[in-house]
């Protein structure tokens, strides 16, 4: 039986693994009910008709239709219902393949009906019948997905910068030149373990991707997979998936030690330390990593940050102790905090008023020499608007380096209300990583109806210099009438006679008031009182609001 266990076993199927199928398939029966058919599983049939040909030879006072009731009866004990026309049709060709179970049951009957339990005998049988089964499994057109997905491992470890979805799209593409129709997502379900078939040219031919590593068939790959066991693992355990929390604490620590605010450096020096373990990732999702923008990220990545952190610690410490004295000795860990801008504008335009002989450029070169001197980069040309109020958030070292030009203040503490998140800090959410949309903005008195200024004048214009906190009311205007002309392009439709009179543009403001007010009574729409206000604002240089007034006040009276 040695020769005909090699069939099975060197194509990923063997007699042990189908009898165990077939046990788990008798357990699921007992477990649920009787089961049709057996597992969804299909192995070639060129060796369950040689079984029988060679049970019939050994037999023949059994007949072709007792043999498929013997199966079929003894399918029935084992928790598989498989009718005997079936199984007859099976050993007469008529269906090409077989669940394993079936061929599992005729092989235990060879042995014990026929062949009195001689294996040995039964392999002798079998003897003229080996080359028929080995040319029967190169033919098979389905092979099972457990053989493909030793080969994927395979190709993982040799290409540990591509993944599944590349492979995929390599594949459909090469095998749609060959005649193959098949789909990259299907492919990709395929890549991925799930299903029970496979098409046997999608093997082939990712075999064929691993002849320049030296590797020529299926058998030199599952020889290498047993050679390289613990590589290929510990590639694969890098392709996994973790929580991004550590490692986005760890991306964190770095930026403090090295007073780094951009993450796009921090990226550009991970995708270096990538590419030298042969990993390829891309700049911008790794910035969106490193931003908490993403739940979960590749283990590779995390320890790359790992060692990338280690080089920056300090002899004598650890990551734990750089976090405590961080957080309790010094507003360092807040530097790169995202504060808003309002306060910052309010203390630069209060340092001019009491430096009148200085401008906002020269005050915004001695921030960015103090910016230096803490460790960070910057320019005036940056730091310059946001002390004019032009930025809705900056970091925190900006604030710090505006509070050093106060010489009487006794710290340079930020103050706990200017953080657009709470804490800023160490926290999991990237120091506040937030848009400028989410970023509140307070309420202020007077809001100005020009620009800030940026020049040497903003020191005698404190109101030029007040930051733009609310949208004017002309915005507001302006945003309101194009909603309301979108809204009035919609009621035009259903508004008939009454609207188009309002069309024909009056010469006179009365007269448009008048029109509007006779037939507000016979709109269709809800809003026609607004949209004709909106009409009059745009028309006769009078406000939305008044005009709105004065034609509710005429349809009352």
């Amino acid at each position: 039986m040695d020769g005909f266990r090699a069939v099975r076993t060197g194509y990923g199927g063997s007699i042990g693994a189908s009898t165990r199928s077939r046990d788990r398939s008798a357990d699921d029966s007992r477990a649920g009910g009787p089961r049709h058919h057996g597992s969804r599983t299909r192995v070639s049939g060129e060796l369950f008709r040689a079984l029988a040909r060679i049970f019939l030879e050994a037999r023949p006072e059994i007949a072709r239709d007792t043999l498929a009731g013997l199966i079929a009866r003894r399918l029935t004990t084992e928790g598989i219902e498989y009718h005997p026309r079936t199984i007859r049709r099976q050993i007469l060709g008529v269906v090409d393949t077989v669940p394993p179970e079936v061929e599992s049951c005729l092989l235990a009957l060879c042995v014990h009906e026929a062949f009195g339990g001689d294996r040995d005998a039964l392999d002798r049988a079998l003897g003229d019948q080996r080359k028929l089964l080995v040319d029967a499994e190169a033919r098979a057109p389905y092979v099972t997905v457990e053989r493909l997905g030793r080969v994927v491992e395979l190709w993982l470890y040799f290409n540990r910068g591509q993944s599944k979805r590349a492979l995929a799209e390599r594949l459909h593409q090469d095998l749609a030149r060959s005649g193959v129709g098949l789909t990259r997502e299907s492919i990709q379900w395929k890549l991925a373990s799930n299903g029970h078939l496979v098409r046997r040219e999608v093997l082939l031919q990712l075999v064929e991707y691993l002849r320049p590593h030296g590797i020529s068939s299926e058998e030199k790959a599952h020889d290498f997979l047993i050679r390289r066991h613990g590589d290929i693992q510990g590639t694969l355990e890098g392709r996994s998936l973790v929580d991004a929390g550590p490692f986005r604490r760890s991306c964190r620590l770095w930026q403090i030690l090295n007073r780094e605010a951009s993450t796009r450096r921090l990226a550009a020096l991970l995708r270096e330390q990538l590419a030298e373990d042969g990993v390829g990732v891309g700049i911008e999702h790794l910035q969106r990593a490193i931003g908490g923008k993403t739940p979960r990220v590749r283990h590779d990545l995390v320890v790359a940050m790992d060692a990338l952190l280690a080089l920056s610690i300090p002899e004598g410490e650890t990551i734990d102790s750089l976090m405590a004295k961080l957080e309790s000795s010094s507003p360092r860990h807040l530097d790169l905090a995202w504060v808003r801008c309002e306060p910052i504008a309010a203390l630069a335009q209060a340092w001019l008023e009491a430096n009148p002989g200085v401008s906002m450029r020269k005050l915004a070169l001695r921030v960015v020499k103090t910016i230096r001197r803490m460790g960070y980069r910057s320019s005036h040309n940056t730091i310059q608007p946001i002390l004019g109020g032009w930025k809705k958030r900056t970091r925190g070292y900006v604030f710090r380096g505006l509070l050093k030009q106060f010489p009487d203040r006794p710290d340079d503490r930020i103050p706990d209300d200017a953080f657009i998140v709470p804490g800023g800090g160490l926290d999991l959410d990237g120091f506040g990583e937030k848009s400028s949309a989410d970023i509140p903005t307070a309420p202020t008195a007077q809001t100005p109806q020009t620009p800030p200024a940026l020049g040497r004048g903003a020191a005698s214009s404190p109101s030029s210099r007040s930051a733009p906190s609310q949208p004017t009311k002309a915005a507001e205007l302006k945003k309101e009438k194009r909603a309301g002309e979108a809204k009035k392009n919609s009621a035009r439709r259903n508004q008939g006679r009454s609207q188009s009179a309002l069309d024909e543009h009056p010469a006179d403001l009365d007269e448009f008031i008048n029109k509007a007010t006779e037939h507000l009574s016979q709109a269709k729409s809800p809003l026609f009182a607004k949209l004709a206000a909106l009409r009059a604002a745009k028309l006769y240089d009078i406000s939305a609001e008044d005009a709105y007034a004065t034609i509710m006040s005429r349809s009352a009276s």
